[in-house]
């Protein structure tokens, strides 16, 4: 269960990809956003997305 190909990431995989993610985020916000004309509610909510999917990684990192 859980092996090579068979379709579930690992716990390290996803946190691997979620810092990724994060760091494209964090490019994001300092490259286009904060210099858009996005509101401070589109910036919160995308953050705030953010970090819901952090936590989710964190807690299956505790979990192991």
């Amino acid at each position: 269960m859980g092996g090579h190909g068979s379709g579930r990431k690992s716990i390290k995989g996803q946190a691997i990809n979620f810092v990724l993610d994060v760091q494209i985020l964090l490019n994001e916000l300092l490259h286009e956003d904060l210099e858009s004309n996005m509101s401070r509610e589109e910036l919160k909510v995308k953050v705030q997305d953010y970090w819901k999917k952090s936590k989710v990684v964190q807690e299956e990192l505790e979990r192991l």
